[in-house]
């Protein structure tokens, strides 16, 4: 398709080239995203942002920063779609305080407003710090604190640090917004087996099962013959199913 494009005379035009770096991005090539990006004649904000989020996506929170101070030296004024992808690529690489700062400065120097994806990122960033009471704090004073996303954020990165402490009071909250919403418990039960409570794991799976809640299981398909084949977890699948 991006040969097609150049082919057909469209590469110049900014939304097919802004898309073709996000395409790159996401099919795990960094180094073609940057190339089309350099080589674009016309950019706009959202080029920038295609970019910045692609290096995001490959966790090079430094680069993403770099590209972002480009950003505003060539006259763009970051949006909340810029920001997030800053936001997001401190939480993937770990850079709390630059993130912290620039969540703070969102309305004041920016004009931007913080959404719930915005939300999220900090308190994934504030776990990371290993202040784990901060993300709780942060979620109730957030103007989603009934938000099952933000305390699912919550209970993954205290599991991530083994804080189960605070894992505890994010699980509770979790679960009463979501008791019936499988991957939660899922969550939650696999925080408990991270942190060496096998009891407390099997305790909220029975719960689980008491509830008569199921998680659908994961799958992966492939087609053969113009027919899919689909095989979960352990399935031995049909007759001929190790030749597929």
């Amino acid at each position: 398709m991006h040969a097609y494009a150049i082919k057909a005379g469209f590469e110049a035009d900014s939304t097919v080239g802004n898309a073709v770096i996000t395409m790159y991005a996401k099919c795990g090539s960094i180094e073609d995203a940057n190339q089309m990006f350099n080589g674009m004649n016309t950019r706009d904000c959202v080029s920038w942002n295609a970019i910045i989020s692609a290096y995001a996506l490959h966790g090079e929170g430094n680069r993403a920063l770099s590209l972002f101070e480009d950003m505003k030296e060539e006259g763009f004024s970051p949006d909340e779609t810029t920001l997030l992808a800053i936001l997001q690529a401190c939480s993937y690489t770990g850079l709390w305080e630059t993130g912290l700062r620039l969540f703070n400065e969102m309305e004041s120097k920016y004009g931007a407003q913080s959404g719930i994806e915005h939300i999220a990122c900090m308190v994934d960033l504030l776990g990371q710090s290993e202040n784990f009471s901060e993300p709780i704090d942060f979620i109730n004073r957030s103007p989603f604190p009934d938000s099952p996303m933000l305390w699912r954020t919550s209970v993954n990165v205290c599991m991530l640090f083994g804080n189960l402490t605070f894992g505890k009071l994010a699980a509770k909250c979790l679960l009463e917004l979501e008791p019936r919403e499988a991957g939660s418990y899922i969550l939650v039960s696999n925080m408990h087996a991270r942190g060496g409570m096998f009891d407390d794991a099997a305790k909220v799976r029975t719960v689980m099962n008491d509830l008569k809640v199921n998680k659908k299981a994961g799958c992966s398909w492939i087609e053969v013959d113009n027919k899919f084949h689909y095989f979960v977890a352990s399935d031995m699948g049909p007759p001929n199913s190790a030749e597929i």
